[in-house]
């Protein structure tokens, strides 16, 4: 689906949202590979890596897909560098609910 939508606006900004089902490397890297923004959920318990390593000549074997392995993110949360905000909203009719919420990139 993104390579068609890809194909229909090649010169469009895109940016592709979903749910934790959509939280999978293969997607992000189809994504990524697409020029598309791909916005989803994290686990806590999800691995992050650093983009592979260029391979090097008269390398034997198959390409890396990921690089070295990051900090978790329940450890990045807990990180005294982390930047929290604050929004408060309309919970679904029940009020105003303040969110505190912290964003970051995973694929780049």
């Amino acid at each position: 689906m993104i390579s068609l939508v890809r194909h229909w606006l090649p010169g469009r900004s895109l940016k592709l949202m979903g749910d934790t089902a959509y939280t999978v490397l293969e997607l992000g890297l189809h994504a990524r590979a697409q020029r598309v923004t791909l916005v989803t959920t994290g686990r806590l318990d999800a691995v992050f890596h650093e983009p592979p390593p260029e391979r090097t000549q008269h390398t034997i074997g198959r390409p890396r897909v990921v690089g070295q392995r990051l900090p978790s993110l329940e450890q990045v949360l807990q990180s005294p560098e982390a930047v929290w905000q604050k929004l408060t909203l309309d919970w679904y009719g029940k009020g105003k609910r303040t969110l505190e919420f912290c964003t970051g990139t995973a694929l780049r």
